[in-house]
């Protein structure tokens, strides 16, 4: 008999290939009837594990959540501590998902946060310039 998926001779009635583990559906009847001689006994197989769950991960906390965003509270390197551990979490696949993702969206309002603040300065800098080039071009006589 031999397997139907990847063509390993299997012992008959065998329900399950031992090489490729692909189910048998039916048992395939010998080609040639001719005298064989037993063959040796074979080693026995390495046992296959199948194992299609990944490892649990940890649920992050409301508090974890908070605990980590105070980390920008600290004085004077604050921001720039919680910048560079906000690229830490997001790339480190060790950490839970939901934290990843957190870390993710923070760091896209952070830009979003920056790009307002540079459209902002821009127009208050436009405003400003023209009062004081309206104001300069009064004279007083």
């Amino acid at each position: 008999m031999t397997c139907t998926n990847c063509g390993k001779a299997l012992p008959e009635g065998a329900m399950f290939c031992d090489g490729c583990g692909a189910k048998q559906t039916a048992p395939v009847t010998p080609v040639a009837e001719t005298p064989v001689a037993p063959a040796a006994p074979a080693a026995p197989a390495a046992p296959v594990i199948i194992n299609n769950t990944a490892p649990a991960k940890r649920v992050v906390s409301p508090a974890g959540y908070i605990g980590r965003s105070l980390l920008a509270c600290i004085p004077i390197v604050g921001w720039l501590i919680y910048f560079i551990m906000l690229f830490v979490w997001a790339g480190n696949d060790s950490v839970e998902d939901s934290f990843r993702n957190w870390a993710k969206a923070q760091l896209w309002l952070l830009l979003i946060y920056v790009i307002l603040l540079v459209i902002v300065a821009f127009i208050v800098f436009i405003i400003v310039g023209s009062g004081i080039s309206a104001i300069s071009s009064y004279s007083i006589a």
